[in-house]
C-alpha cells in the first residue's frame, strides 16, 4: 500500500534526522560537508538526502533503477502519508514535499556517479 511506504519511509528519515551517527556523517566528513552545503545548511533535508544515498548503495544500480522508474508512484498520495513525527506547522505538506525532493535527489545522484 502507498501509505503505508509513505508511512514507513517518513519514519525512516525521521531517523535519520535524530541519529548521532548521521549528524557525525553529515558534519565530519568532506561528503556529508557537501550535501550540507547542498541542501543549504538544512540539517534535515540533508539527513533526507543521505538516506537516500544510503539506500541507493545498499540496494545495488539494478534494484535502483527499478525503484527509480517507480518512484514515487502518485506523488500527490506519497506526500499526504509521509507522516513526519512532530510536525506542526502550516507548511507541513511544503514540508514534506521538501524532503521527499531532498531523498529523491539522494537516489537520483547516486544513479549519476554510478553512470
Amino acid at each position: 500500500g502507498e501509505s503505508k511506504d509513505a508511512n514507513d519511509l517518513a519514519l525512516c528519515v525521521h531517523w535519520y534526522q535524530e541519529s548521532v551517527a548521521v549528524q557525525d556523517r553529515l558534519y565530519e566528513s568532506a561528503r556529508g560537508q557537501g550535501i550540507l552545503i547542498a541542501e543549504g545548511a538544512d540539517f534535515p533535508l540533508a539527513a533526507a538526502r543521505l538516506r537516500g544515498l544510503d539506500v541507493a548503495d545498499l540496494i545495488g544500480p539494478e534494484r535502483l533503477s527499478e525503484l527509480l522508474g517507480r518512484w514515487p508512484g502518485n506523488i500527490e498520495v506519497f506526500v499526504r502519508n509521509f507522516a513526519i513525527p512532530a510536525a506542526t506547522s502550516a507548511t507541513q505538506e511544503s514540508r514534506r514535499r521538501e524532503i521527499i525532493q531532498a531523498l529523491t535527489r539522494g537516489l537520483a545522484e547516486q544513479t549519476e556517479s554510478a553512470n
